[in-house]
């Protein structure tokens, strides 16, 4: 059966987006690859739901930003050449949307 293209992120259970396709699992989460228009919706979405700005979008590039009082670094992603985003490397707690 093939997987849904819906997902979401572990701790912001009504905020649901599609993914374009999965790459390979990470710890078993979910790893999605979103169009742009998906990304600026996530970082709408998340934004409005939280209070807290989780990235930006300037040119092919989307900074995401380290939580507050995180001794993490932003973390940035550039879109491959189809134009897509692979959140696969952000560590993300990505799950299917319809869990």
């Amino acid at each position: 059966m093939a997987e849904s293209s819906a997902f979401r992120l572990d701790h912001y259970e009504g905020l649901i987006w599609t993914a374009e396709r999965f790459g390979e699992r990470w710890n078993g989460w979910l790893t999605p690859v979103v169009t742009r228009s998906t990304l600026e919706k996530m970082f709408r979405e998340v934004e409005q739901e939280s209070g807290t700005q989780l990235g930006v979008l300037v040119g092919d590039e989307a900074t995401f930003f380290a939580s507050p009082g995180s001794s993490d670094d932003d973390q940035v992603i550039v879109a491959a050449d189809d134009g897509l985003f692979d959140l696969g490397s952000l560590g993300f707690m990505f799950c299917a949307g319809d869990s």
